[in-house]
């Protein structure tokens, strides 16, 4: 939470199990404050059960460590503007 704070992250990665709070009730509290950063979280113990309720939390995806490559693709369309400006060629 300190980290968060300081840093005003556009993206937050949380693990299901960190010290001292668990990924979920850190992403409940950081959703609390600031509502629209998008939080993914990494897990080694991936469950439809944990994933249930990481939705439920806010959480927009969860991603097991035994395969990490979606979490480049989840950050990436988080980052990727809705709506690009126009490319120099466009304008």
């Amino acid at each position: 939470m300190e980290l968060f704070k300081e840093l005003h992250a556009n993206v937050v990665i949380v693990g299901s199990q960190m010290p001292g709070m668990n990924g979920i009730e850190t992403s409940r509290r950081i959703l609390a404050i600031a509502p629209a950063v998008p939080i993914n979280m990494i897990t080694q113990h991936a469950s439809s059960e944990l994933e249930r309720h990481a939705l439920a939390a806010g959480i927009r995806s969860v991603v097991s460590k035994a395969d990490t490559s979606p979490m480049a693709g989840i950050i990436e369309a988080i980052l990727r503007p809705s709506n690009p400006p126009p490319s120099a060629e466009e304008r």
